[in-house]
């Protein structure tokens, strides 16, 4: 089996998603910015490539990054973490029922969080950043958001310039997701965040 010591690394899950009918989920469906509950049969099981996984410490963590063969990156979140962004009021997103599945045992109380709104708001001229032909981000050494684009009640969206789903959250999202005592979570300003 892949990680099982903790070597001092947060835990990260790389796995095959496949729907309630066993058929695999192979289309990058998470940056959209749309819903997905009417898209297959749920719940989500992944079946956990253990080899590539950092397991160690994921069963206590709220928030662990995901890695779907055909899909690409995206997030995990407990129970807990869902209840808390619920009770908070976060509108714009839905949480897809998630199994994971290793060798020996199933884990049920996980969920995929995908963000209903997009929202062009880079400040491509205080962006240091190289884009694809299309204008999408490809490599970003230093993010900024134009906050006159983001309305006032978008506390969690995909920024619209990236084709990667890169989320943001509003200072009231990050507020409440630290005043729960919530693990596994890293917030970073846009200017400190780079994609390499």
């Amino acid at each position: 089996m892949g990680n099982t010591e903790d070597d001092g690394y947060s835990p990260m899950i790389e796995g095959v998603p496949f729907d309630s009918n066993n058929i695999e989920i192979e289309e990058e469906i998470l940056d959209d910015g749309k819903s997905l509950m009417n898209s297959f049969d749920l719940p989500i099981s992944i079946i956990v490539d253990e080899d590539n996984s950092r397991l160690v410490g994921f069963d206590k963590s709220d928030h662990i990054p995901l890695e779907l063969s055909g899909i690409g990156f995206t997030s995990l979140i407990s129970g807990k973490a869902k209840e808390t962004i619920l009770s908070a009021g976060i509108e714009n997103i839905e949480f897809l029922p998630t199994i994971l599945k290793t060798i020996d045992d199933e884990f049920d109380e996980y969920f995929i969080p995908n963000i209903l709104q997009k929202i062009n708001c880079l400040d491509r001229e205080k962006t240091d950043a190289k884009y694809f032909e299309d204008g999408q981000l490809f490599i970003v050494k230093k993010l900024a958001l134009d906050s006159n684009r983001i309305p006032d009640n978008s506390n969690i969206f995909l920024l619209g310039e990236d084709a990667t789903a890169l989320i943001v959250v509003s200072e009231l999202f990050k507020i409440e997701v630290e005043n729960s005592s919530l693990q596994g979570f890293i917030f970073l300003a846009p200017e400190n965040y780079n994609s390499f």
